[in-house]
């Protein structure tokens, strides 16, 4: 589906509110949750099922990848050390072709400087920080919006009784200057599905770590909470 925001100035607000109010496409579906490194093996068996799945690191190169893309359950087994930062395992899963092709897009980065961590409560808050000093250089990426693809970012133990929350991500579609691009029906369903399996597994309701709202959580998370583990 193409849906086209060319007009004059004056007409185009109204355009995208109508466009947002009616068809509500611009949102990503998200699920947050919390679940046990053993506990997956029996996701990603769901998600073998439903196809042809292939995954690849979020952070590698789109072109010329370092870890090489392979189905999803063998890319985890062989990469997941490799690419883990901030004790989260972030890979984009879907089916092999559009793993192997996904859209690209240039973004500004900064390499270099020096990263100076973001402080909460007395402690620095993993995986956040700002960057002083430093080069801008523009770099390719996989256009998360525009593929598609499920982020998957997987959580895992930070110590002993701290366990870093998971995510699955998808988009609906994306603009190509005033343009919107739907992704097909197919592809939608597709990961629907594969969300809507994580949210019937994590029934729970556990509080975060150092904040004052609830995630999901399968039960042996809640479980594991009740007798002080800590979700963040």
């Amino acid at each position: 589906m193409m849906v086209s925001l060319g007009s004059t100035s004056h007409q185009r607000p109204r355009q995208v509110s109508w466009i947002v109010r009616r068809l509500g496409f611009l949102m990503a579906s998200v699920v947050t949750f919390g679940q046990l490194p053993e506990e997956e093996p029996a996701f990603l068996a769901f998600v073998q099922k439903t196809g042809d799945v292939w995954a690849r690191a979020v952070s590698d190169e789109p072109e010329s990848p370092k870890y090489e893309p392979l189905p999803v359950a063998e890319f985890l087994m062989r990469f997941a050390r490799e690419v883990q930062a901030y004790s989260v395992v972030a890979v984009y899963v879907g089916l092999r072709d559009d793993i192997l092709n996904p859209e690209i897009c240039i973004h500004e980065v900064t390499e270099g400087g020096t990263q100076v961590p973001f402080i909460q409560n007395g402690s620095a808050v993993p995986g956040v920080h700002t960057i002083v000093g430093g080069t801008k250089v523009k770099r390719k990426f996989i256009d998360s919006r525009g593929s598609k693809l499920v982020r998957y970012d997987r959580g895992e133990f930070r110590s002993v009784d701290e366990l870093a929350s998971s995510n699955l991500c998808f988009h609906p579609g994306t603009f190509k200057g005033e343009t919107w691009i739907a992704h097909p029906a197919s592809f939608m369903k597709w990961g629907k599905k594969i969300l809507d399996w994580m949210r019937r597994h994590t029934p729970e309701s556990v509080p975060v770590y150092h904040c004052n709202y609830e995630m999901r959580a399968t039960i042996r998370v809640a479980e594991a909470c009740r007798k002080g583990l800590k979700l963040r």
